[in-house]
């Protein structure tokens, strides 16, 4: 396997396991795959890895059941930068009014 294609595999497996560990709500191993000055955007969030961490944690033991699924994914690796781009269906039940909702379901794509 050549240096890129290592490279890509590599990226690829923090991108899974990214999901794997916030929806197991395994917050050490969630911590593992941000880069120190890591930021996270979202459609609910806008802020350092850090406090996405602990606003995911607070939202998990308040019984918020999402999961992630990957779809489509990318990488452009240049020089020792790289961009990776996912797409994902995250899947939400929910409690609303006492009773709980069937699954409300959104397909994100990154333009």
């Amino acid at each position: 396997m050549d240096n890129l294609s290592a490279d890509k595999l590599a990226i690829r497996e923090v991108v899974e396991n990214w999901v794997v560990y916030r929806d197991a709500g395994d917050w050490a191993r969630f911590a593992t795959v941000w880069h120190a000055e890591g930021w996270m955007t979202s459609t609910w969030f806008q802020g350092p890895a850090a406090d996405f961490i602990e606003a995911s944690r607070k939202l998990f033991d308040q019984g918020g059941n999402i999961f992630h699924t990957l779809a489509g994914w990318t990488c452009d690796i240049v020089g020792k930068r790289a961009i990776s781009q996912v797409k994902m269906i995250i899947d939400q039940r929910a409690v609303l009014d006492g009773s709980a909702q069937p699954e409300l379901k959104a397909h994100l794509k990154r333009a």
